[in-house]
């Protein structure tokens, strides 16, 4: 179990991190309370490009909190978010962290397992094929970053 004390300490030294790329935290116990300090490293952090959370106690909050960084976030290519409590209310939230001057790095926004309906989801697609359309990172992009 990751406790509010423990992402907090995790987020803090993720702003920092110029050289994870990859984090997988399934099974954790994370709830909607401790996505906000995960949520503070995406907004600032440059080099994580895959966020896993699958299978934690993240509802609606904790899904707006993540959607809501990543209207900053220039990094985030993959985020993971199956197994959940999020409904509608929390996959609206992701739609709208796209647009003009918004996230246009997602490319894999995964909520299979929670209470999102097909409409919801047909939509997160279409903004994630959006950013599919624009230009993608290359692998020396993400080298540089």
């Amino acid at each position: 179990t990751v406790n509010k004390n423990v992402t907090q300490s995790l987020g803090a030294s993720l702003r920092r991190n110029a050289t994870l790329r990859i984090l997988h935290m399934g099974y954790c116990d994370i709830n909607d309370e401790s996505t906000m300090a995960l949520a503070q490293m995406l907004e600032v952090n440059e080099s994580l490009t895959e966020l896993s959370l699958p299978w934690n106690n993240i509802g609606n909050k904790g899904a707006k909190n993540l959607a809501e960084s990543l209207k900053k976030n220039k990094a985030l290519i993959s985020l993971v978010l199956s197994g959940n409590s999020i409904t509608n209310k929390g996959g609206h939230s992701f739609n709208l962290a796209f647009g003009p001057g918004a996230n246009q790095t997602l490319l894999d926004l995964e909520l299979d397992g929670n209470e999102v309906t097909e409409q919801v989801l047909t939509k997160i697609q279409k903004n994630l094929i959006k950013n599919a359309n624009k230009k993608k990172p290359t692998a020396s992009d993400l080298m540089q970053m």
